[in-house]
């Protein structure tokens, strides 16, 4: 691409725009009117505002052109000032060196030949386009007899330069940062799901101190984190002197319940009901009995090697009480404090 930028006739262009307008004003004024009062009319009948008129054209059209090449400076740019260069010649000689190198779009290539005082001063620019950065800027100072050997000069010195110039480098600096990729939202309905596990309970029991062992099974349906229960569990606690003899408790019993999982731990309550069956033994006569029995359980459990462990506790409101025919008697325990080990054994998903 060749540019001659067309300064001397904006000037002269700018020059007879303000001799129009200094003539239109001194026929308005000597015409005892005043300038732009009844515009239209004016512009009609006054031959000097057709003429300023053509001028501000003319103004106008020159700026586009300007602007129109000063957008096209992405290539190559040859500013022959004294008819020194083939600018035709060097213009497609440099573009082939750029396009070579992989830097068409990516490189401005400017070239200006001026006279100086001993001669012509002649130099060569490369930009990148990105960033207006400057990456060669070399000047020759030339003899008039030196002129046929600058096409030749130019173009050994842009392809000495390309050959070592780290193009793609620069390209990855001075191009924005990728942006990052998208983040991936799955959406999943909330399925359904069954689980079975097994249990073994540990516990303590108050206000008389007593203890028991428990085994339970419990079947669990719902979502990954909520899910209702459904258990049954069998207990038997340890035998307590009472009088002449002893006496044992063992229960049946069924429950539901709420579950909650995240992360690593597992929260359940549950409400359970059932039969406690008080037996007797080592009295003269050993009576056998059952009550009913009801109360609320919470645990907290959390996962260790495939197994849950935590603890939990538990308390009724119903305050049973054994009695001998001596009138010996003692209250049950109604609070019950342990540890609960459970092993899921199976799961399925619908």
């Amino acid at each position: 691409m060749i540019m001659v930028l067309p300064w001397e006739d904006l000037f002269l262009s700018v020059g007879h725009f303000a001799r129009d307008t200094w003539q239109a004003w001194t026929k308005t004024i000597s015409s005892g009117s005043m300038p732009f009062l009844n515009s239209e009319i004016m512009l009609v009948r006054e031959k000097g505002f057709l003429k300023l008129q053509y001028s501000m054209l003319r103004i106008l059209l020159l700026l586009l052109v300007l602007e129109g090449q000063a957008f096209a400076l992405v290539g190559v740019h040859i500013e022959n000032r004294v008819g020194c260069l083939d600018d035709a010649d060097l213009e497609k000689r440099l573009d082939i060196l750029v396009k070579n190198k992989g830097g068409d779009g990516h490189l401005s290539v400017s070239v200006v030949i001026a006279p100086a005082i001993d001669g012509l001063v002649l130099s060569l620019r490369v930009v990148m386009n990105a960033t207006g950065e400057v990456v060669l800027d070399r000047t020759f100072r030339l003899k008039p007899e030196d002129c046929p050997g600058a096409n030749d000069l130019l173009s050994v010195v842009l392809e000495q330069f390309l050959s070592t110039f780290p193009l793609e480098e620069w390209i990855l600096k001075t191009s924005p940062p990728k942006p990052p990729p998208p983040e991936k939202i799955f959406l999943t309905r909330d399925v359904a799901e069954l689980a079975g596990s097994a249990s073994v309970a540990v516990d303590s029991r108050w206000p008389y101190p007593s203890a028991d062992l428990e085994l339970a099974v419990s079947i669990d349906v719902g979502s990954c984190r909520n899910r209702l229960i459904g258990s049954t569990a069998i207990r038997i606690g340890i035998p307590h002197e009472l009088g002449s003899g002893s006496y044992l408790e063992s229960m049946g019993m069924l429950g539901v319940g709420w579950r909650y999982a995240s992360r690593g731990w597992m929260l359940r309550v549950e409400a359970r009901t059932g039969g406690l069956l008080v037996s007797g033994y080592g009295y003269n006569t050993n009576y056998h009995r059952w009550l009913l029995w009801v109360e609320a359980q919470v645990g907290m459990m959390w996962q260790w090697k495939g197994i849950l462990l935590g603890p939990q506790i538990a308390v009724s409101p119903l305050w049973h009480q054994v009695e001998t025919t001596a009138g010996v008697n003692r209250q049950l325990p109604w609070l019950r404090v342990g540890v609960v080990i459970g092993f899921p054994f199976w799961y399925k998903k619908f």
